[in-house]
């Protein structure tokens, strides 16, 4: 074939020139916008770095070195290459999440909120087990039970009382289909709820062997600096959740647990087939945001349960949207007047526009300020 055919327009060449304008404006927008949704957050430049290299859009097994050689490794029969450095950084972070949670065993390979539960349910349990978990109506997650019934399992729901609190007298009726664990996937929440009584009533009717899973999610990033109690000291045998929401990593999970047993059950699943490559980019961020947070996380959620009081004392929600008191506002602020009227929102110190719950005229999770 000559050079002259090889060398003719690129057909895409206008789909891609499309693509770069729409994403450009796109851009544009969403850099003059301060956003306030609650349920997302912001890498640090540092995290989104070592995640955007392309020598690391690679499989990563932490598999063993073949003999004598240092960037070579095997792992199920299989050959891959070997990261010293994520081997280094992932010690460092390993270190960091045993501090922030205090727990002894720390897994990273779910990739989600979703895929750890998933994981968790299907490494801790069996098919035909009972497993409750937080009804929707009450703030659990819309899939939850989903899941549970499509891995054999039978579902039943928790529901809260008016003060927020598990409501232990509903209880009862379940017992006829008594769980193997109680998921407390919580995402609505103002107020952070005990786990103490249920791990309580659960032994008085004789369920010593039920395991209690703390889906932190949503205030992941506050038990990590230590505004919101740990729900391992009040009873949990495991915290789990995402790391994107009030945690400022990368969209992905982190799993914790003092029991040397669970950990391994739960590292024998995922082995099992419960997930291949871990996403090594976006694992690299979590690694990142750990050591972060093991130096800053205290700072950062203080500064979180302020920016909560700042909006809660400021705003409040009317039929027709949010108004200050004193004039409307909208949800958006845009360009330099974001900057000029809510400097309180930016934590520049950690790099992030912290993400903060409308509404709520203290902080309701009971930050220590």
């Amino acid at each position: 074939m000559e050079t002259s055919l090889i060398l003719q327009s690129d057909p895409m060449m206008g789909e891609a020139d499309s693509l770069r304008q729409r994403f450009s404006a796109a851009k544009q927008r969403r850099e003059a916008t301060i956003s306030l949704t609650a349920n997302e957050n912001v890498l640090s430049e540092s995290a989104r770095w070592v995640g955007q290299s392309r020598h690391y859009d690679r499989y990563y097994f932490n598999g063993l070195l073949n003999d004598d050689c240092r960037y070579a490794a095997h792992y199920n029969g299989m050959q891959f290459e070997a990261f010293p450095e994520v081997a280094w950084l992932q010690a460092e972070a390993t270190a960091a999440a045993q501090r922030l949670f205090d727990a002894p065993y720390i897994e990273y390979r779910a990739l989600s909120g979703v895929h750890c539960t998933l994981a968790m349910i299907a490494a801790l349990t069996e098919p035909g087990d009972g497993v409750w978990s937080l009804s929707p109506a009450c703030g659990g997650h819309f899939a939850t039970a989903a899941l549970v019934e499509r891995l054999g399992r039978c579902s039943g729901f928790i529901t809260l009382t008016d003060d927020g609190e598990i409501d232990l007298a509903a209880l009862a009726s379940m017992l006829r289909q008594p769980p193997a664990a109680v998921v407390l996937d919580h995402g609505l929440t103002c107020h952070g709820f005990a786990v103490a009584p249920l791990r309580q009533w659960l032994d008085r009717h004789g369920l010593t062997e039920v395991l209690i899973l703390y889906d932190a999610s949503h205030p992941l990033g506050l038990i990590a600096g230590g505004a919101l109690a740990n729900p391992l000291d009040d009873g949990a045998d495991i915290l789990q959740g995402n790391t994107h929401k009030s945690f400022p990593g990368p969209h992905r999970a982190i799993i914790a647990t003092r029991n040397a047993s669970l950990a391994a059950r739960i590292q024998g699943g995922l082995d099992a087939g419960l997930v291949s490559s871990p996403n090594l980019p976006c694992l690299l961020q979590l690694f990142v945001t750990l050591r972060e947070m093991a130096c800053f996380g205290a700072d950062y959620a203080r500064q979180m349960c302020r920016n909560a009081w700042l909006l809660g004392s400021g705003w409040r929600i009317c039929r027709d949207g949010p108004c200050c008191r004193r004039r409307p506002i909208c949800y958006c602020y845009r360009g330099s007047r974001a900057q000029r009227r809510l400097p309180p929102l930016m934590n520049w110190a950690s790099g992030s526009i912290i993400k903060c719950a409308l509404g709520n005229p203290v902080c309701g999770w009971g930050c220590r300020r």
